[in-house]
Order: C-alpha cells, then sequence, then structure tokens
C-alpha cells in the first residue's frame, strides 16, 4: 500500500543528505559572516611585530595554496569569499567557477594544481584576504605575492662587455636585456668540473688561454707516458686519446686547424672558457670540462 509517508530506510537517508549539505554550507557561512565582521575594521589587530626590512609585495594579490585532495567545489568558494579571480599560468583571469584542476590552463602554475594567484578587489586587500583565507581549515598557507629582484655577477674578462648574448645592455646598438641573463645565473652557480661537454666540430684550440684549464683529460691515457706511448691503455679502440680523437685523419690529435672559422673553438668558449680570470671571454659554465671530437673535413 502506497502512503504519503516515506519508508524508513528512505527517511533515514533523507535526513543524512540534509546533515551533509548542512554541514557543507556551515563553513562558507561562518567564513562569510567572519569577512563581514572583518570589512567592518573589527578584527583583532596584529600582534607580529614589523618586519626589520621594507617588504615589497604586488597590492591586492595573493598566493594561496589549498590542501592536497580538497573538493573542488570547497576551493572555488574559498576563493570567492575574498571576491577573488584567479590569474593562469598563461596569464588569463577567470573566475574560480571556471576553475577545474583537470584542466591544465585553468591553474596557476601547471605542476602544482592546489597552487593560486588570486587577485582580490583593493577594498579588500591583500592582508585582509590573507587573514579570511587563513582562517580557511581547507587553506594549507596564504601569502603576499613578494617582488624579489634579481642580482648580477659580472665577471672581469677582458672582453665580457662585448658578449651581449650573456648580457646585453644594448651595447652593440641591439635591444637591451635581449639576452640568456647569465649574470643572473652566475650570481647563484657559475657552473662546475663534474660537467663534461662533447665538441663535435671542427676541433678545439686546447692551448687557448680561455680553454687550457677546462680541457678535458682522458683518465685512462693520462699520466706516466700514457698520452704518447702508442698503446690503447684505456681499450677503447682509440690510441692515446688523452684529449680526444681526430676523426679526419684518424688520429689523438683534436687541434682546431681551420683557420677559416675556428668554429669548434668559437663553440668550446661560449660553452665553456674560463669565466673571471682576468682575461679573454667567459663561457655559459666558467668551469665546463670539454672532450673534443674533430668530425668536420
Amino acid at each position: 500500500m502506497v502512503s504519503g509517508k516515506p519508508a524508513q530506510g528512505h527517511e533515514v537517508f533523507l535526513k543524512g543528505v540534509i546533515v551533509k549539505k548542512l554541514s557543507f554550507l556551515f563553513f562558507p557561512l561562518l567564513f562569510l559572516a567572519l569577512f563581514a565582521f572583518l570589512t567592518e575594521g573589527k578584527h583583532p589587530e596584529n600582534t607580529q611585530p614589523a618586519p626589520s626590512i621594507q617588504e615589497e609585495y604586488v597590492a591586492d594579490e595573493v598566493l594561496v595554496k589549498f590542501k592536497k585532495e580538497t573538493n573542488r567545489m570547497l576551493v572555488q568558494q574559498g576563493i570567492d569569499l575574498v571576491q577573488g579571480r584567479i590569474e593562469t599560468y598563461l596569464g588569463r583571469e577567470i573566475s574560480p567557477w571556471e576553475w577545474d584542476a583537470q584542466v591544465p590552463t585553468s591553474r596557476s602554475f601547471l605542476n602544482d594544481p592546489d597552487l593560486f594567484h588570486i587577485k582580490v578587489p583593493a577594498f579588500i586587500g591583500t592582508e585582509q584576504a590573507i587573514y579570511v583565507l587563513s582562517m580557511n581549515p581547507y587553506v594549507e598557507y596564504a601569502e603576499k605575492n613578494y617582488v624579489v629582484h634579481a642580482t648580477e655577477r659580472i665577471t672581469n674578462d677582458t672582453h665580457f662587455p662585448k658578449l651581449w648574448g650573456l648580457r646585453n645592455t644594448g651595447q652593440s646598438g641591439g635591444t637591451g636585456d635581449a639576452d640568456i641573463d647569465a649574470s643572473n645565473a652566475w650570481d647563484i652557480h657559475t657552473g662546475s668540473m663534474s660537467v663534461v661537454v662533447a665538441i663535435i666540430d671542427t676541433g678545439v684550440d686546447y692551448n687557448y688561454l680561455d680553454l687550457q684549464a677546462n680541457i678535458w683529460s682522458n683518465p685512462g691515457e693520462t699520466g706516466g707516458g700514457k698520452e704518447n706511448n702508442g698503446v690503447d691503455d684505456d681499450g677503447n679502440g682509440y690510441i692515446d686519446d688523452w684529449h680526444g680523437w681526430n676523426f679526419v685523419n684518424g688520429n689523438n690529435n683534436p687541434m682546431d686547424t681551420y683557420s677559416d672559422v675556428y668554429n669548434g673553438t668559437h663553440v668550446a668558449g661560449t660553452i665553456g672558457a674560463k669565466g673571471n680570470n682576468g682575461k679573454g671571454i667567459a663561457g655559459v659554465d666558467w668551469n665546463a670540462i670539454h672532450s673534443v671530437s674533430n668530425d668536420c673535413a
């Protein structure tokens, strides 16, 4: 017999759904109330000591990271609560309701779907947005979008000012900063002798003042006269290949003798001429070791 009253099991199910929905809405409503409280200027004063240095950050922007596996709607609601808009890694600004972790182009950071670069209205501002977001139990952290200025390390090499490809100040009439920012990278790292680069070209002038210290020596063919003993000491099929091999002439002298171009030497210098030694030029890697192969007839 059919009655207007739901069966007991169905009634329990409906009650469960209602409870879940109420629980789901509780945090957003709580945050909304908190946000209204804050915009009235009634939130507690920040008791943290003022930073000792002047902070530089982008106004009305926040970097916020949600905890992994946070429900999509909770993420959207959390951002929407501060009226935030998401800046994607492609430079596009989207509503949080357009965001989908499964759609890479909607992410702020391609390799981290949980980290967001958001913009908030000026009347909310950075600090107030951070305060509200930090109260969200699903947020791992929220912080300012700090501005960091790259510093440089300039070499003392005689001809470095001419190397516009490494550092372009417009010195040759070109566009300033149209370069690979080598001097900025050198402020972090100038290279390592553990890096071995094979040069397959016209050979390399291994006696050149900026390359001598960075030319590879085959440990199996070096020392005790092995360099020229006529024996394949390391058993690799090439006799006395202590600096590399000349495949054009079939011998162990990969010297760059192509005076019209010296292309191999040029390439080796660009890659790893000794840097900051007060002479010549500087390579991208100041300490890279060159293994030489002459393959050009």
